[in-house]
């Protein structure tokens, strides 16, 4: 059964306290092939993203109300695996409790502009 948005994927992803030295905003997490779930970069697995992430969303919640900001460098599902280069602004990271957010893939799509709401240049406010 898909997502509300459509997506029919999707994992939790938890920035650890221990991770921040202490309250972040506007904090650009990295994420890469070390970090993301297997089966989004594999190919094989029957739930891979698409080439280039188009379909790659992220949010506050797992209702999918509160979107975050995506910069999608790099996206290759491949063959047992692949590569990917992607920051996620998070508006804020506690450094006393765990954060939590939430990635979906697989509902189609393309990246916002880079200038639109949810594009490239809102993952670097300030930058």
């Amino acid at each position: 059964m898909p997502f509300p948005d459509g997506n029919l994927w999707g994992a939790e992803l938890v920035i650890q306290s221990s991770q921040v030295d202490a309250d972040q905003t506007n904090f650009a997490l990295l994420l890469t092939e070390a970090n993301l779930p297997i089966a989004m970069l594999d190919t094989t697995s029957g739930q891979a993203c698409a080439v280039g992430g188009g379909d790659l969303r992220a949010y506050l919640e797992d209702g999918q109300v509160t979107r975050y900001a995506l910069d999608v460098v790099s996206c290759v599902p491949g063959v047992g695996g692949g590569t990917a280069e992607i920051h996620v602004c998070v508006p804020y990271v506690s450094g006393a409790l765990p954060t939590t957010l939430y990635l979906y893939w697989g509902g189609g799509g393309s990246q916002p502009a880079v200038d639109a709401p949810y594009g490239r240049d809102e993952t670097w406010p300030g930058h």
